[in-house]
């Protein structure tokens, strides 16, 4: 069963009760709201994720909303793991960010059976296609336009990789996107896959783009890596398309991993092996069909 085949009555109160745990690829994380704001935001956006709840949950991660004492026209949230507090309380409009930050909070610092790279990660022919980059860099955008491209969605976040294959790990979940990158994204998809924009968070305006449904259902489908591409988006640029040394890349690669001296000598052989075995580029793009075409390209290499 997925969320979404529950009436949004149904999911809310199974998120003000027990909770829902939902398989995010290789996890199950269960989810709690008492908030029916939070609950609408993951009844949507988690619509297409299978419900597990007779599965062990590797964390449970409640956002819990409360009139403000000292301000009781205000209501405020606040995030908990395992029933532990974990942030201090926000504006209860955040909610549903919240959410999103405390699942991207646990894979990263408790997935530690895989190497994570802060990294999107898309699949086409058989190959992933791994997309490191540091914040602002039109990481999310890119993404979100190879969806509608036809390449399936493993990750925006994390490029999750199985140390005794190498292969990439699909984890698809929705697509955070700020700022001016949401009117881009809303260009190339229908309105309803988007959820409200959040406005004022701490990472600016936000809005998530659901993961596609094809993407969730092959989540077990695991890929070789077939290439590295550094992207960067920058006002008014040319495509620039430009090798990056082996050396380099596992500099860059280990700096944007989230638990490489976690794994040590096994984060390592994992990362080496990668860069070893695809080709790796930096890109730099502003217009959006240029870079489209050359992924188009890239993937008739996986032939």
């Amino acid at each position: 069963m997925k969320l979404g085949d529950l009436s949004p009555a149904e999911a809310a109160a199974r998120l003000a009760g027990g909770g829902c745990s939902l398989r995010f690829g290789p996890f199950v994380l269960r989810a709690q709201t008492n908030d029916g704001d939070v609950a609408a935001f993951a009844h949507h956006i988690y619509a297409n994720h299978e419900v597990v709840d007779d599965e062990f949950a590797d964390a449970t991660i409640t956002v819990h909303s409360s009139w403000d004492p000292t301000r009781p026209w205000h209501r405020k949230a606040r995030m908990y793991l395992d029933g532990a507090p974990f942030t201090t309380s926000m504006s209860a409009h955040l909610g549903g960010p919240m959410l999103e930050w405390g699942l991207n909070w646990v894979i990263a610092s408790r997935a530690h059976a895989y190497l994570q790279i802060h990294a999107g990660a898309v699949e086409r022919n058989g190959r992933a296609v791994i997309l490191p980059a540091t914040s602002g860099s039109g990481k999310s955008t890119l993404c979100a336009n190879l969806i509608s491209a036809g390449w399936r969605l493993f990750s925006d976040e994390f490029a999750v990789i199985a140390p005794e294959t190498g292969e990439v790990v699909p984890m698809p979940r929705g697509v955070s996107l700020k700022n001016a990158s949401i009117a881009v994204a809303q260009r190339r998809h229908p309105a309803e896959e988007f959820s409200l924009t959040f406005r004022n968070t701490p990472k600016g305006d936000i809005s998530i783009l659901r993961a596609p449904r094809s993407a969730i259902e092959r989540a077990a489908e695991r890929r070789p890596p077939g290439a590295v591409v550094f992207p960067k988006w920058t006002a008014g640029a040319e495509l620039a398309v430009t090798p990056v040394p082996r050396a380099q890349a596992l500099t860059r690669l280990v700096h944007n991993s989230i638990n490489y001296t976690a794994l040590g000598e096994l984060g390592f052989q994992t990362m080496v092996r990668l860069v070893e075995s695809v080709p790796i580029h930096d890109l730099v793009y502003s217009d959006t069909s240029p870079v489209l075409d050359w992924f188009e390209r890239l993937a008739g290499d996986f032939r």
